[in-house]
């Protein structure tokens, strides 16, 4: 064989193999949204997106400190079928049909087989369904009197930062379908999958609304800027002011005031900001959150700092946790 046909093989065994790896990338779509944290995201502080004491989804599936929560999670999976009026088979069924869906949102393959992968999703959102129901609903709670979860208010308390983790995620649409397949929107009218969510972690959050529109500032008004520090703005005659706007992101300076709506912080108010400024990072095209951040910090350098913005009520420092 003539030096031209080794090199016609070489060329088609190297398209083949090329081929083989083409047909077997993970398909990308417009749904995707569970996603890692980058690396040098995660580098900063890796606890902050490390789940406690709860794994919701593939992502940190099986992991060996987390196993306590799975025996709950198939007493709240019995707690649905019993509510719910849906057969475990057909719930089965339903994962089934919506697999290549679940799938296709993850940023990367997951490697586990279709049986696990079904188990693992039906577990993981019935638990979520009877959960925020138990939290609105007192009597559902009421029925169970040994309900290991309700009944230890330290552990609701790891359970609401475990599910804002961005890497402890199932994707919304599977809770409402579920919950619809369900009988319980029937038996409780005027609940939804949203309303529950919404009640879930609302006593949380409440001071992220970001219900108000967010302007888009056109570009003749973008400017390259560091902000000074609080105190530096307080001797240059600034003056501070609680705005009365419930949008966190709502801050405005005008004739000398900087009107910054309240912020309050506790032991897991860092959490809370590394999850959503990663989520923006791998999901979004703005940068809100991540602006939010670099603002407040060049806002806030030393205690002095924190002491103006607390005496104008701005800023609310609370030890501990916040309320279940």
């Amino acid at each position: 064989m003539g030096r031209s046909g080794q090199v016609l093989l070489d060329i088609d065994e190297l398209a083949n193999t090329m081929r083989e790896k083409l047909e077997i990338l993970h398909p990308l779509s417009d749904e995707c949204c569970i996603y890692r944290v980058p690396d040098r995201l995660r580098q900063l502080n890796h606890k902050a997106y490390t789940p406690r004491v709860l794994s919701i989804g593939p992502l940190h599936h099986g992991g060996k400190e987390l196993q306590a929560m799975e025996e709950h999670k198939n007493r709240y999976l019995q707690d649905f079928l019993r509510l719910s009026g849906v057969s475990l088979e057909d719930c089965i069924q339903f994962f089934q049909q919506c697999e290549i869906r679940l799938r296709i949102v993850m940023q990367n393959p997951i490697q586990l087989s279709s049986n696990d992968f079904v188990k693992m999703m039906l577990l993981d959102a019935s638990f979520i369904i009877m959960l925020f129901l138990k939290h609105c609903f007192g009597d559902l709670r009421n029925r169970i009197r040994n309900d290991r979860i309700y009944n230890k208010p330290w552990l609701i308390l790891d359970i609401r930062f475990d599910l804002i983790l961005l890497e402890n995620q199932i994707p919304f649409f599977i809770l409402e379908d579920l919950f619809m397949l369900s009988n319980i929107p029937t038996r409780l009218e005027g609940v939804s999958i949203v309303k529950l969510v919404y009640e879930f972690f609302r006593n949380g959050w409440d001071s992220w609304n970001l219900s108000a529109a967010i302007r888009v500032a056109a570009s003749k008004e973008l400017r390259m800027l560091v902000v000074p520090s609080t105190t530096e703005l307080y001797q240059a005659g600034v003056k501070f002011q609680l705005s009365s706007s419930k949008n966190v992101l709502d801050i405005k300076f005008k004739n000398g005031i900087l009107e910054i709506p309240r912020f309050r912080i506790v032991d897991q108010t860092e959490i809370l900001l590394r999850n959503l400024q990663a989520f923006e990072q791998c999901h979004c095209l703005d940068n809100y959150v991540g602006d939010y951040i670099a603002m407040m910090a060049m806002l806030v350098n030393s205690a002095n700092d924190v002491e103006l913005l607390s005496q104008n009520g701005i800023m609310k420092i609370g030890y501990g946790v916040m309320k279940p």
